[in-house]
């Protein structure tokens, strides 16, 4: 794994998960040195000083009493990545974190060594890593849909292949180098997409690409 300038910070009252990942880390990688949090306040002061922190974070065993504080501190610290690690992630939480949020990461406290590695160094290069078992599970729960959902033929083949960029988190920008074609063009192809499947944003527009099966699983976790 790369050095980084970003401060790492590791938020888990379980000792021997939080002392076992320390370790990890400071064997198997070039990573200088972790700071340890053990409150929501302490995670909120270091962002503070730290807007571009790489977060590791158990947040079942730490004061969050609900998602939405987790949503909220993610919109604020648009530039810090965060790593949830539990045992305890529910279908419609991991719903929430995967499709609503472009900076957190997931992990499950029996992923290997290699898992951990892997998705600090996605962090690293500031993306998020979401198993493909997990992000399975997430797509599973959204199969309920209604037959416009199910359906995109109502899309010509360009403008699917700009959703699912869209939905991989592609900027216009990124897209429009990708494709050899203008800011202008692509920005027109987004806005004809969105008013076809009938949403506003880029959630939306995840959720909708989702549910329609234009993002393969394996592209979504790289």
């Amino acid at each position: 794994m790369k050095k980084t300038d970003r401060k790492i910070f590791i938020a888990d009252n379980q000792d021997i998960a939080r002392y076992g990942i320390i370790y990890i880390l400071k064997e198997e990688s070039d990573i200088p040195g972790i700071e340890e949090l053990f409150s929501k306040k302490e995670i909120t002061d270091s962002l503070k000083e730290n807007p571009d922190a790489i977060i590791i974070l158990d947040y079942s065993g730490l004061d969050f009493e609900r998602i939405e504080e987790l949503m909220i501190l993610s919109e604020r610290y648009t530039l810090a990545s965060f790593l949830l690690v539990s045992d305890e992630f529910s279908r419609d939480f991991l719903k929430r974190v995967i499709v609503e949020s472009g900076n957190f990461s997931v992990l499950t406290k029996d992923c290997t060594k290699d898992d951990l590695l892997y998705c600090l160094s996605k962090m690293i290069n500031g993306d998020k890593f979401i198993p493909g078992n997990i992000f399975s599970r997430v797509v599973e729960s959204l199969k309920t849909v209604t037959e416009d959902e199910k359906t995109v033929s109502h899309l010509t083949t360009s403008e699917k292949m700009i959703l699912r960029e869209i939905a991989l988190g592609k900027t216009t920008k990124e897209i429009a180098d990708m494709k050899n074609l203008s800011f202008h063009t692509i920005n027109t192809h987004r806005k004809n997409i969105f008013r076809k499947i009938g949403v506003n944003n880029v959630k939306e527009a995840i959720r909708y690409a989702i549910r329609a099966g234009i993002i393969d699983t394996a592209e979504y976790t790289i």
